[in-house]
């Protein structure tokens, strides 16, 4: 997360300057955003995951189970049963590891949506474009990008941070 915040003053002190590699930084910083998020998402489904297995002698979900541990399984066509990696959606990912992450630590904090999920979808949408581009003017990132992307970082910031401080942590608030 540490990283994300020195990619944003840097895209700054870059904005600033005047000097040239504005774009680039604005690239940077978009990836460094969305790394960062997956990242922790990944952390938080595994404390799920390990959570959920020391159920063990009450009731597990083995469907849940499963999804926590990023894996689905099929049968081949000598009917064994192999497992596969599990592709879940960016921003269902981000979902459900929050939500799994609060159950897991028995908080009652539940993430939702909120009115300003489309900034969210949209700061996705410019991580997409540049990883993926189609054409040379897709890696241009206006300022209006930028700030949706910085506010998704916020949120998610801010989603886990209520998660964190049901629990006791003593945290700064971000929004």
């Amino acid at each position: 997360m540490k990283d994300v915040l020195k990619c944003y003053d840097h895209m700054e002190t870059v904005e600033r300057s005047g000097k040239k590699g504005r774009y680039f930084w604005r690239r940077v910083f978009v990836r460094s955003v969305f790394a960062a998020i997956e990242g922790a998402c990944e952390c938080l489904r595994r404390q799920a995951f390990t959570a959920e297995v020391n159920k063990v002698p009450k009731q597990i979900f083995l469907a849940k189970l499963s999804v926590l541990a990023g894996e689905t399984y099929y049968v081949t066509s000598k009917g064994e049963i192999r497992a596969q990696p599990l592709r879940i959606r960016f921003l269902d990912h981000v979902l459900l590891s929050l939500k799994s992450y609060a159950e897991a630590q028995g908080v009652r904090y539940r993430t939702s949506k909120g009115k300003h999920w489309q900034r969210i979808q949209k700061a996705l949408q410019v991580r997409h474009r540049i990883t993926h581009p189609k054409r040379l003017t897709e890696l241009t990132i206006s300022k209006a990008e930028i700030g949706d992307v910085d506010f998704a970082f916020k949120w998610f910031s801010n989603e886990l941070g209520c998660i964190m401080r049901e629990k006791g942590t003593k945290l700064p608030t971000l929004l």
